[in-house]
């Protein structure tokens, strides 16, 4: 139950969602509502740490450094299907001297790749936000990069997912682009112009919405320190620190 300032809130939200005609929320999942980056980071510095400690010469982070370097140079290949972790490991244990097939290394690659059943912390304010922004009564789509179970599992250990109407992950092997985010607003038939979509990725959530008619001002981007989604900055777009501002954002807009 929300109290007399929240249910205020939601009702500004309503107000503004009909003024500029949004029907859809589309919401990304990693890197806006959860801290995915952190994640991977924990994972791959314990592997790290293990092919350093082998190697013995060589810092953890400059491994670690290594196969953040692999995996940018298979996104061309891979895209983010989890082979390119699995492959960046692999390359690591290849340049530092280390048996990527002993029982030891195997067992340490199988800790890595844990990273894709386990769920990373949702930012500050994320769940409150939310709440709002579902007691408005706009539908909410979760449009993800990733697998659909690991993305339910993701919202689901924060309390997220009972905000969210549909949950959709574009295909690991793919690209989350234009014709990926055009395949959705098919599947859900919705008119891109009466969508609003929030992410943290200039190339992956904002550019191809604006290359699906999806008006500027109904796209909001969520700054992040995660390089790969801060490529290609396009002018004239809202943005906020958090995600925990959006509903502020929307509402002055």
């Amino acid at each position: 139950m929300l109290g007399p300032e929240r249910l205020g809130t939601a009702n500004l939200l309503t107000e503004s969602f009909t003024r500029r005609g949004v029907v859809v929320f589309f919401c990304d999942v990693d890197d806006t509502l959860v801290d995915t980056s952190w994640l991977y980071k924990i994972f791959m510095s314990e592997y790290a740490s293990y092919i350093a400690r082998l190697n013995g010469k060589i810092d953890s982070e400059v491994v670690r450094e290594t196969m953040g370097n692999a995996i940018r140079g298979l996104r061309s290949t891979f895209r983010v299907h989890p082979t390119i972790l699995k492959e960046s490991a692999r390359l690591a244990a290849l340049q530092y001297g280390v048996d990527f097939y002993s029982d030891k290394s195997v067992s340490q690659v199988s800790r890595l790749m844990d990273l894709y059943t386990s769920a990373p912390p949702a930012f500050d304010g994320v769940l409150e936000a939310m709440e709002v922004i579902h007691a408005s009564g706009v539908r909410i789509i979760a449009m993800s990069h990733s697998p659909e179970d690991w993305t339910e599992k993701k919202l689901a250990q924060n309390g997220l997912l009972k905000f969210f109407n549909e949950i959709y992950g574009v295909d690991t092997t793919k690209f989350k682009d234009g014709p990926a985010w055009r395949y959705v607003f098919g599947k859900y038939q919705i008119d891109p112009a009466h969508a609003m979509i929030v992410g943290d990725s200039w190339a992956t959530d904002v550019k191809p919405a604006l290359e699906n008619q999806v008006l500027p001002q109904n796209i909001i981007r969520v700054m992040t320190d995660y390089t790969h989604a801060n490529i290609g900055r396009i002018d004239g777009i809202q943005e906020v620190k958090y995600f925990r501002d959006v509903p502020g954002a929307i509402v002055s807009g």
